[in-house]
């Protein structure tokens, strides 16, 4: 009699365990409800997050570029008082290269290239850095 008052104590205490620890369908469903949200609104926030980097870096990289216009600009009025057709060929140069990467950072469409967007951001950094290089050595030449 012990045995079996035993063995139906443990019997109940395991279904009762059991029956416990399990989710209803409702609480699975409420569940994968409250994930498939926090999911959505990490997604929104990503890319709210992602359309804000390519807004300011655009800002950014708009503002060189009009620094870099506004020596173009400076070095053209200097040279109407000079002749030198080699410096004035490298100031149109450099003033293609700087529209160049005007209209390339205009294109450019955050919501449509995301996946694109790392290899953009090197890219124009790298030829806005060789720009950088090419007025440096633009004006080392000027002072000579």
């Amino acid at each position: 009699m012990k045995k079996s008052i035993l063995t139906t104590a443990i019997f109940t205490l395991l279904s009762t365990a059991i029956l416990t620890s399990c989710n209803s369908p409702k609480e699975k469903l409420d569940d994968a409800t409250t994930e498939v949200v926090e999911a959505g609104d990490d997604l929104i926030k990503a890319n709210d997050d992602y359309l804000m980097e390519v807004e300011n870096f655009k800002a950014s990289e708009a503002a060189k570029i009009e620094a870099n216009e506004a020596t173009l600009k400076a070095y053209n009025a200097k040279l109407l008082k000079k002749s030198n057709a080699s410096l004035k060929k490298k100031i149109a140069d450099l003033d293609q290269k700087t529209q160049e990467l005007k209209k390339k950072l205009a294109d450019f469409k955050a919501d449509v290239e995301k996946e694109k967007w790392a290899e953009f951001k090197e890219e124009f950094n790298r030829d806005m850095e060789g720009l950088g290089k090419a007025f440096n050595d633009l004006t080392i030449d000027n002072s000579n």
